[in-house]
């Protein structure tokens, strides 16, 4: 039996919105430049889609990876003829496995960066169209570049895919601070966006982290994605002082009841008093909600309704 989201994306109402977006985007897209053409998949929602774009991609090689390809635990393609190889995680090793099969060179791979950890040149971001990632910041144009620290997620949250692969793959802080010291220079930039899912995936980490920070006085100016579980008003201040411009935080809902169900049980008050000292500090928080969870009452949703009311001010952005 169908789940209610599964109901939804096999509508037929988000099918032809499907259709006619996958038309959309291959007309923008130089298919006949490209020999191979790699999906990364991380959730039901962009298998659709891939699905969809791949299918009408005719005469070209076909990739699916990325992690909920994994779970769904497929070998060679066999579910879908118009996919040549599905790859575990992604992983660039799995890639050059495959790309070494079908003829291919890593030399050969057109506007793509593939740099061996152990290079000089790495990190590198040359050859990407860089000017995608500046963001007006007052009245001029700053070149924020993304860089991952930690992949993977500790939390259990019953909405998303983390939970089925709870694996964290850390970083040393020590070639973090390398890193970002040579992009800094490389590119004539201090503004970092971190892509993790939770720069505090746990409160060790998170403090190690802050700590470095400080330790090096690397001079930049960041921000990224964190969660309440690990995060309250004691680390606002040393946020501030480490020149974290804004946080997206997951609130998801301000009724107990929902947060249950969702796994995400983090404390309201604390919440609250989190937000307030975030303010206070110069930290911006861009928090993000889900309305409509499954059988979410009219009275748990007026709660975040509300709650989103009354801290309006404290708020810098919400989706």
């Amino acid at each position: 039996k169908r789940t209610e989201f599964e109901e939804a994306i096999f509508s037929e109402e988000y099918s032809e919105f499907v259709d006619r977006f996958s038309d959309y985007f291959l007309e923008r897209l130089s298919v006949h430049r490209y020999d191979i053409f790699c999906f990364s998949v991380m959730s039901q929602m962009q298998f659709i889609f891939s699905l969809v774009i791949a299918k009408k991609i005719k005469g070209k090689k076909i990739i699916f990876g990325g992690n909920y390809i994994d779970l769904l635990d497929m070998k060679g393609g066999k579910e879908f003829g118009f996919i040549d190889y599905f790859l575990p995680k992604a992983g660039l090793d799995e890639l050059e496995d495959v790309l070494r099969k079908i003829g291919w060179k890593k030399e050969r791979i057109s506007k793509y960066v593939w740099l061996e950890e152990t290079s000089e040149n790495f990190p590198n971001y040359d050859g990407l169209e860089l000017v995608s990632y500046k963001k007006n910041r007052g009245k001029t144009t700053k070149l924020v570049l993304p860089y991952l620290i930690n992949k993977g997620c500790s939390l259990n949250c019953s909405f998303c895919i983390h939970p089925k692969y709870r694996l964290i793959d850390e970083l040393n802080l020590e070639r973090f601070c390398k890193d970002i010291q040579i992009l800094k220079n490389r590119y004539n930039t201090k503004y970092f966006y971190f892509c993790d899912s939770s720069l505090n995936y746990s409160r060790n980490y998170f403090e190690r982290f802050l700590k470095k920070l400080s330790d090096e006085r690397l001079d930049i100016i960041w921000g990224g994605q964190a969660n309440l579980l690990f995060l309250d008003e004691t680390h606002s201040l040393r946020l501030s002082e480490a020149k974290c411009k804004f946080l997206y935080i997951g609130f998801e809902s301000f009724s107990e009841s929902v947060l249950k169900r969702m796994n995400k049980p983090y404390n309201l008050n604390k919440a609250i008093r989190t937000l307030k000292s975030l303010n206070e500090n110069g930290v911006r928080v861009i928090a993000n909600f889900i309305v409509g969870y499954p059988h979410e009452s009219q009275d748990e949703f007026l709660k975040t309704l509300n709650f989103i009311t009354d801290f309006m001010r404290s708020l810098f952005k919400i989706f």
